[in-house]
């Protein structure tokens, strides 16, 4: 797959410490910008996770746990699948604040 444009960034796997990750992420987040990239890259992983889920994991009332749920992309998916007790954390509180209300 070929690297997406993301602007001036360093590459993720060069971040040295989980305050730099949460920098890049929050940088990444002005003007909505991470959600408008992942629309406009036609990011399929939230669909992709939640179709293995169904597939290996389909009761929809266990509990899950989505670490790193940024803005809740995987979340949102999760919940149209019928999942419904949903937790979810992330480094970057300001993806975190682009999460929809009661999705988590």
């Amino acid at each position: 797959m070929a690297q997406k444009d993301i602007g001036n960034k360093r590459p993720l796997n060069t971040l040295e410490n989980s305050e730099e990750v949460r920098d890049f992420y929050d940088d990444w987040n002005l003007d909505n910008k991470h959600n408008k990239d992942m629309l406009g890259w036609n990011y399929t992983g939230p669909k992709e996770t939640v179709d293995s889920l169904k597939r290996f994991a389909p009761d929809t009332n266990m509990l899950i746990f989505d670490a790193a749920c940024g803005s809740g992309l995987v979340g949102a998916e999760l919940t149209a699948a019928g999942y419904r007790s949903l937790h979810g954390a992330d480094l970057s509180e300001k993806l975190l604040d682009r999460v929809p209300a009661g999705l988590y």
